[in-house]
């Protein structure tokens, strides 16, 4: 019971009422992985392997202590919501949607995506607290490297994206946009919600749609992020990169 209401404070959700309702319950208060959810369980879970005399407390504190965690990341999440709708003000954006998504490793680090209804993906990377950029040098760890990627909010660095791509032919424009309405209203668009259109590429000798989700640029793994959704008779078939460089064929889509 534990984990499952814990999953619902992720960026992922659960899907309590699967297969009957398609419904995603996500709060996105919580990364995939949180190092303080589980530095503090693990200590207390120890803690209570020792004294088990006082098991039952240690339970009742570690309860309490993640209520209260919970309660801070909501006032992050508000923090998060403010600064992506000045943004959205000053700049007049038609919005469709925005996205606050909890980053792994610091409960601090926020990505915000702002959806509009001209088909543009607004992208942005913040620390909430952070006053001055974290430099890196030569010799910087990875973590640090990856921490760097999160600006203060005065200073964030916001990426524009057109979901369709900025080309001009007739025939490939209301090809990509067949292809990212299929996929949108396909089983998998939880999963492909932030990718955008690179270019058109052959796949077995079928034309195809090439997308690529934005969460996985720089990623270890960055070849999951792509995407191909390529013509078959009325619908097309939907295609996942995988490591040994082929595409992994996933389902068709209408």
């Amino acid at each position: 019971m534990v984990v499952l209401l814990l999953s619902v404070f992720t960026k992922q959700g659960v899907k309590l009422f699967w297969p009957v309702l398609p419904w995603r319950i996500s709060l996105e208060l919580l990364g995939p992985f949180d190092y303080i959810l589980m530095f503090g369980a693990s200590l207390l879970f120890i803690l209570g392997m020792v004294f088990k005399q006082w098991q039952r407390y240690f339970g009742r504190v570690a309860m309490l202590l993640a209520l209260v965690y919970l309660v801070v990341l909501v006032t992050f999440h508000f923090k998060a919501a403010n600064f992506a709708e000045k943004y959205a003000n000053a700049l007049a954006l038609e919005v469709e949607d925005i996205h606050l998504l909890p980053q792994p490793i610091s409960s601090l680090s926020w990505r915000v995506i702002i959806e509009t209804k001209d088909n543009r993906l607004h992208d942005t990377m913040i620390n909430l607290f952070l006053k001055e950029p974290l430099k890196v040098t030569e010799s910087s760890t990875r973590a640090r490297r990856i921490a760097a990627l999160y600006k203060p909010m005065d200073k964030a660095i916001w990426r524009i994206y057109n979901r369709i791509g900025s080309h001009r032919t007739g025939e490939g424009t209301m090809y990509v946009e067949k292809a990212w309405k299929a996929l949108s209203e396909s089983p998998f668009n939880w999963e492909t919600r932030f990718v955008v259109f690179k270019g058109f590429t052959e796949h077995n000798g079928t034309s195809c749609a090439e997308f690529r989700d934005l969460r996985r640029e720089g990623a270890r793994k960055d070849e999951k992020g792509t995407y191909l959704v390529c013509a078959e008779g009325e619908g097309f078939v939907l295609y996942q990169a995988a490591e040994d460089g082929d595409f992994a064929k996933l389902d068709r889509i209408y």
